[in-house]
């Protein structure tokens, strides 16, 4: 019967054991573990990672294109319009 109890105070509370709850520290509920510089290490390599990304996927393709286009302006600019028309 006692075992019932505790199952419907589990249930009650959202199957979670709410004293068990509370001696666990806040840095291991959060995923933290070890120490604070290994933290801040991973989450520069994160950040580069993620630019190193950005730029790749980004700018890169961004700015070739844009070169390109200014190219081809360019290029139409010295080209006399004559040698464009149809007859």
């Amino acid at each position: 019967q006692q075992q019932q109890q505790q199952q419907q105070q589990n249930i009650a509370g959202g199957g979670l054991d709410l004293d068990r709850i509370e001696d666990v520290p806040f840095e291991e509920l959060i995923g933290m573990q070890g120490p604070l510089l290994s933290l801040f290490e991973n989450a520069i390599t994160i950040l580069l990672s993620n630019m190193l990304f950005l730029v790749a996927s980004v700018m890169l393709p961004f700015n070739i294109g844009r070169v390109c286009l200014s190219i081809l302006a360019h290029l139409d600019m010295e080209m006399p319009l004559e040698n464009l028309k149809d007859g």
